[in-house]
């Protein structure tokens, strides 16, 4: 861990971070932390003249040249203040936590608290490497790796056989799909990391046996489950990572797992401001005020419209496009849409993405046009 406290003159930062620079190990967990005296972007100022991107970008490239991330933080946004009064009051957050994506392996939980300022006109931070929060209910969600275990298929069949012959609904179907996997996951599929850990245990204690036929068979058998499990890793991080643009083929698990911490990472939400300016933080303050924001903006006022407006819009529809339009859809439209969908995307609320439907839509499409049936 290094502690910093940042030159203002343009030339001794320059020097500074060359020093820092000297210092990088990306195979050792390293964080950075102090007062850097520096901002990465206009929503770190209130007040006072804007800053150019170009009095910071030698800094800046150092930052992404060293692989560094900037932690998420807790509390207010601004760590210092002027203490001046109306207009010429400014806000800046100067103080911060950089650390290495090897730091964030070993304490994936890491959080930067802005504590509060009470004297100083810098406010402390503190860097905690466990974070406790509220603990929420997490739902399940489809694991496109879960496809790669040799049980998957059968119990999948199994499970949406039963409820069909049941004649249950399409939503009391995948109800007891999703039972049925999770208790599968816990009790069959297992932990990953866990799995591929044990394997390779059981490999130490087998090459540490004389060499004898039944551990050359041994160790053949464990050698092919390390790799089912290491092709299942690899599948676990892409799709956490969620971007078109990786190829198949890539086989840079550490990569996906760098990129998908860092997903995860930027889309937790600790800090928002309300329509009056207060700093809002906590699980329940924060779930209360974007449930609220979005009951607001969803809600119509029954606007009266002009009856000289419609003289101005041509129709569009015809009648027998109506007709079309207010069909039941078959089973070739129905498939044609899911099959046009981003396979491994945001998954709906059930849980299951598109790429789901599309794997098992030999049997699940029952299911779908029975849903298109009853719903029209």
């Amino acid at each position: 861990m290094s502690f910093i406290y940042g030159a203002l003159d343009n030339h001794l930062r320059i020097r500074q971070w060359d020093f820092i620079y000297a210092f990088n190990d990306p195979t050792i967990p390293w964080a950075v932390v102090g007062d850097m005296n520096f901002i990465l972007n206009a929503s770190e100022k209130e007040g006072g003249n804007s800053v150019t991107s170009s009095s910071y970008a030698y800094v800046y490239s150092c930052i992404q040249k060293l692989g560094l991330i900037d932690l998420n933080y807790a509390g207010l946004p601004f760590t210092w203040t002027n203490k001046r009064s109306g207009t010429d009051h400014i806000q800046e957050r100067l103080d911060r936590v950089f650390v290495n994506h090897k730091w964030l392996e070993f304490f994936p939980n890491s959080l930067n608290s802005h504590l509060t300022r009470v004297v100083s006109d810098h406010a402390p931070i503190m860097l905690q490497t466990t974070h406790f929060g509220e603990k929420l209910y997490k739902p399940m969600r489809y694991m496109r790796c879960w496809q790669h275990h040799s049980s998957y298929e059968s119990v999948v069949q199994q499970s949406i056989w039963t409820s069909q012959n049941k004649l249950s609904s399409f939503t009391s179907t995948m109800t007891h799909l999703h039972h049925t996997l999770r208790n599968w996951n816990k009790h069959e599929f297992g932990n990953i990391f866990k799995n591929i850990s044990d394997i390779l245990s059981a490999i130490d204690v087998q090459n540490a046996s004389p060499p004898t036929v039944e551990t050359k068979s041994a160790l053949t058998g464990l050698h092919n489950d390390l790799e089912s499990w290491y092709a299942i890793e690899k599948t676990y991080w892409s799709q956490h990572v969620k971007d078109k643009w990786i190829k198949e083929n890539d086989h840079n698990t550490q990569f996906f797992h760098q990129h998908a911490s860092e997903k995860r990472r930027i889309n937790h939400i600790y800090t928002l401001r309300d329509a009056s300016g207060l700093w809002i933080e906590g699980q329940s303050p924060l779930s209360n005020l974007l449930t609220n924001h979005f009951k607001h903006i969803s809600q119509s006022i029954n606007p009266s419209i002009d009856p000289l407006f419609s003289s101005i819009f041509a129709k569009v529809l015809t009648p027998s496009d109506n007709l079309i339009l207010c069909q039941i859809p078959d089973e070739h439209e129905i498939k044609s849409a899911l099959f046009m969908m981003n396979s491994w995307g945001a998954p709906g609320p059930d849980g299951f993405p598109p790429g789901f439907y599309q794997h098992h839509w030999d049997i699940v499409k029952y299911d779908f046009n029975l849903l298109g049936t009853t719903s029209l």
